[in-house]
């Protein structure tokens, strides 16, 4: 009887689970498949930075008909994204869930329509797409369906990083992100200038094959970032640098047209000089380069300069503030061993006394009391578009160049500087020596002069007017 009656209980206990697991499949077949969002973009002008949020992409969607599934308890949104790593680091090529469980509500109409996507790597090429999902009750229990197909899939670049540093009175690094796009490396057009405005600046353009070692642009592997060491035509003045993108994937649509525009002065060229000697310490006049003159009519300038010691790890303290560029220390004997100087220059506007350039550190490197000359290398030419009426142009039998002056530390113009000058049709050539051949040279203390070479005619000569000068080349 005990045993009748155990089996009966298996008997209607199977029974009854055999019955409800119809109940528990139909309820959950009961729903149809859910739809993802479609035409999944990104915003206008919805790739940036900020400091709370990082590096974000902003996206916007719509849904199609049917999206929300009635019946259920709420439809949700899912984000993915695929990097495209940099061959040389570690990072993941596999989708991955970036931010997910975004409530969509019904009420007035389907929203949201749009998401930002943050904390993004900075200078990297993703894939983006959407899928969505919903919740349903199965008795008292929430369930949740499985995820739709993905949205359609879109490709986008975020902001590239840029930084610039000096490096010396004639050279500046710039430090930008090393992208890399599924078909390798990309490449980029540099623009630097003296205004932040670029105007009639040409790009420098960097492609793949110019990065590497021993080629102009450097790879920081450990940063993931490109190093470019540029030279610059005058120490003490502000430059300011822009990287674009040069994309030719018609798959990347979405991309940064520029970077952001960064800031940097060249370091101020110091020298000393030595005037006297005596058992008490030597005297030595500390000259400097000024800065660029030609802000003379809105801006006041005054140096200040600052004393320090390499023997310890103490702030050099200001000893001095001037307007002109020199001044006369004394050190002791033994002290040009360890004694520096910094020249850091103050601008700020006549008009109501702010910074000229906000945040940007106009200074010279560490200046060691050493008597020797400086200014073995001359400033490279700084190109001109047009003084005194004269343009720099073109055309179809003529050229005209003009360039700033070379200066000395003093601020003088340095009238013992020489030029080479070639008249090339391939540019290829300007690094091959043995093509090159012999230049047309002139020396700026020679003025005004002519020279002929082949069936070309150069015309060397000097350009002024109030606000400063030129030197000119014209070849006919």
């Amino acid at each position: 009887m005990k045993f009748f009656n155990k089996l009966l209980c298996i008997l209607l206990t199977t029974i009854i689970l055999f019955a409800e697991l119809p109940c528990a499949v139909v309820h959950a077949a009961g729903y149809d498949p859910q739809k993802p969002p479609e035409k999944l973009r990104v915003a206008e002008g919805g790739i940036g930075y900020n400091q709370y949020e990082g590096y974000y992409v902003d996206l916007e969607w719509e849904y199609p008909s049917g999206f929300i599934i009635p019946g259920t308890s709420g439809t949700y949104l899912n984000f993915y994204t695929q990097e495209v790593p940099k061959p040389y680091q570690s990072s993941s090529s596999v989708r991955m869930l970036k931010e997910g469980g975004i409530k969509v509500d019904a009420s007035p109409a389907l929203s949201p329509t749009s998401h930002r996507l943050k904390t993004l790597k900075s200078g990297t090429v993703y894939y983006i797409d959407a899928t969505a999902y919903y919740r349903y009750f199965d008795g008292d229990i929430i369930r949740q369906s499985n995820e739709s197909q993905p949205s359609n899939k879109i490709k986008v670049l975020t902001d590239i990083d840029i930084n610039v540093i000096s490096q010396g009175p004639y050279q500046i690094k710039i430090v930008w992100d090393d992208v890399w796009n599924s078909n390798g490396r990309i490449g980029y057009k540099l623009y630097v200038s003296d205004s932040d405005k670029f105007s009639y600046v040409p790009s420098r353009y960097i492609d793949p094959s110019s990065i590497g070692p021993g080629k102009p642009v450097q790879v920081n592997q450990a940063d993931g970032k490109l190093e470019y060491i540029h030279t610059v035509s005058e120490p003490g003045k502000v430059y300011f640098v822009k990287i674009e993108p040069d994309i030719t994937d018609p798959e990347l649509l979405y991309y940064p047209q520029t970077s952001r525009t960064v800031a940097v002065s060249s370091f101020i060229l110091a020298r000393g000089t030595k005037i006297s000697s005596s058992s008490e310490g030597t005297r030595w006049r500390l000259d400097w380069s000024p800065v660029y003159a030609g802000l003379s009519d809105i801006v006041d300038i005054k140096y200040e300069i600052y004393r320090g010691d390499m023997r310890t790890t103490e702030l050099p303290g200001r000893i001095q503030t001037v307007s002109g560029n020199s001044i006369s220390v004394i050190l002791k004997p033994g002290e040009e061993e360890y004694i520096y100087f910094i020249i850091r220059a103050i601008v700020t506007r006549k008009d109501n006394g702010q910074p000229y350039y906000p945040g940007i550190r106009i200074e010279s490197d560490r200046v060691m009391m050493k008597d020797y000359e400086v200014g073995a290398y001359p400033p490279m030419p700084e190109y001109v578009q047009e003084i005194a009426e004269v343009k720099s142009e073109v055309t179809h039998n003529s050229a005209v160049v003009l360039w700033r002056m070379p200066e000395k530390v003093t601020g003088e113009i340095d009238y013992d500087t020489s030029y080479d000058v070639w008249l090339v049709t391939d540019p290829n050539v300007l690094n091959d020596d043995d093509k090159l051949g012999q230049p047309v040279s002139w020396n700026l203390g020679d003025g005004a002069e002519s020279r002929t070479s082949g069936r070309f005619t150069f015309n060397f000569d000097i350009v002024r007017n109030s606000s400063g000068s030129a030197a000119g080349i014209s070849c006919t």
